[in-house]
């Protein structure tokens, strides 16, 4: 997904392609670790991939991997503690995408929403 110019954070996914980003000073995800969020800011970035530079791609490509190995981290560390279902959870809610489209009512299970 970093050649398409996502990131991946922990308050949802970025597209860092767009050009609301090419004034932000702020780190791409001011939780990481990452070498690229201690070291470069989002106009930077966002720079990079305008311009179809590979360091863009790349640097973008450290921060994904570093933040599903912090990922997968918490789901290890939550099933150990027995809280998996809360943390997964907490995630989803967090993390799901926010859709306009309203889902379907008075589809029950099994049912095809196609048929009436």
């Amino acid at each position: 997904m970093s050649q398409q110019g996502y990131a991946y954070t922990f308050e949802g996914q970025l597209r860092l392609s767009k050009t609301e980003y090419r004034f932000s000073e702020a780190p791409l995800d001011a939780t990481c670790d990452c070498s690229t969020c201690l070291t470069y800011t989002r106009a930077y970035l966002q720079h990079q991939l305008s311009g179809s530079h590979a360091l863009g791609v790349r640097l973008l490509g450290v921060h994904n991997l570093r933040h599903y190995q912090v990922l997968m981290k918490r789901l290890r560390d939550a099933i150990i503690a027995g809280r998996f279902d809360d943390e997964v959870r907490g995630l989803r809610e967090r993390l799901a995408p926010r859709t306009k489209i309203p889902r379907p009512m008075n589809v029950g299970e099994g049912s095809s929403r196609w048929c009436s």
